[in-house]
């Protein structure tokens, strides 16, 4: 539905609540099979949108005690951008600058009040769903377009490397998919979702995909989908490169954001998930960062990607 359609006369506000109702309408009508709904929540988007004039929508709690504590990693160095000032960061990141403990904590309380909405709303399709004996022969998927940092790195909104902004929920319920497991062991890139959904319809996937169907992962998680997933950030901050284990970041060579020498970052995201210490000069690792770095620079090249040319290179 546009922003300008009548249904919801233009008000953001009403996006979601309105796109549950247009959605149960459909399943109420008994699609044709097969048939593919696709519902774009706008929340908890909008937490990226709040800040300290309006973190008080949900009537936030007077008593410290009842907000959320401090991100593990708060106080953990922010070596995207560690010693950059106010004035050099990216506007899209500086909205915190100067908030108090305090204030990050506010900002959770309200981002984990939002989730709790679309919860609900997600609720409410499943139920429809049911009732319309869909349940049985239905694919459902649930993920999202980015995270959100939520103090970690005394950080908030996206725009980030960190895991906390660059990983999304998956989730999959469907014919053959075990219930309640939680796989990580296995890599899986939002760019494997479009065959997934080919697959599991039965229907030839285009040729020139860059993802992959990871119908076969799903049903058996003893078969791994691919050796590394990557993500950018925008058009410019960064590019990664993760495995089941390390992940491996590459910054622009200049950038007025930066004021630091750091150009590259390597973590282990098992022994270190909060990612407070850049390995990239650890030499007893340097065979596997060699191998993170080979791996995305052939994905920059494979996907034409003009960030090759303007990225660090190291010998």
């Amino acid at each position: 539905m546009p922003y300008d359609d009548p249904f919801y006369n233009g008000n953001i506000a009403e996006l979601d609540i309105n796109s549950v109702k247009s959605a149960i309408k459909f399943l109420r009508e008994k699609p044709i099979n097969p048939f593919l709904l696709s519902i774009s929540f706008n929340n908890p988007h909008d937490i990226t949108h709040v800040n300290e004039k309006t973190i008080n929508e949900f009537g936030i709690p007077t008593n410290p005690i009842l907000l959320p504590h401090l991100a593990s990693n708060f106080y953990a160095p922010d070596l995207e951008f560690g010693q950059a000032s106010g004035s050099t960061t990216p506007p899209a990141l500086n909205s915190n600058i100067g908030w108090s403990n305090l204030n990050f904590r506010r900002h959770s309380y309200q981002y984990y009040r939002f989730i709790e909405t679309v919860d609900n709303q997600i609720g409410e399709i499943l139920e429809g769903i049911k009732l319309a004996g869909l349940e049985s022969n239905t694919y459902l998927i649930f993920t999202g377009d980015h995270g959100e940092m939520n103090g970690s790195h005394r950080r908030i909104r996206e725009f980030s490397m960190y895991n906390e902004a660059l990983s999304v929920p998956f989730i999959i319920k469907g014919p053959g998919i075990p219930g309640g497991v939680v796989n990580r062991k296995h890599l899986i890139s939002a760019l494997d979702l479009y065959p997934t959904l080919c697959d599991a319809a039965g229907i030839t996937t285009p040729q020139g995909l860059r993802g992959k169907s990871a119908l076969k992962v799903l049903r058996n998680f003893n078969t791994p989908l691919r050796k590394y997933a990557f993500a950018q950030i925008g058009n410019f901050f960064s590019r990664v490169a993760v495995s089941t284990r390390y992940k491996y970041a590459l910054f622009l060579k200049t950038h007025t954001a930066y004021d630091i020498p750091i150009r590259e970052a390597f973590f282990d995201m098992e022994a270190d998930s909060g990612e407070t210490k850049n390995l990239i000069n650890n030499l007893a690792l340097k065979p596997i960062i060699d191998n993170h770095r080979n791996a995305l620079n052939n994905w920059m090249i494979h996907t034409n990607d003009p960030f090759v040319t303007q990225a660090v290179v190291v010998d």
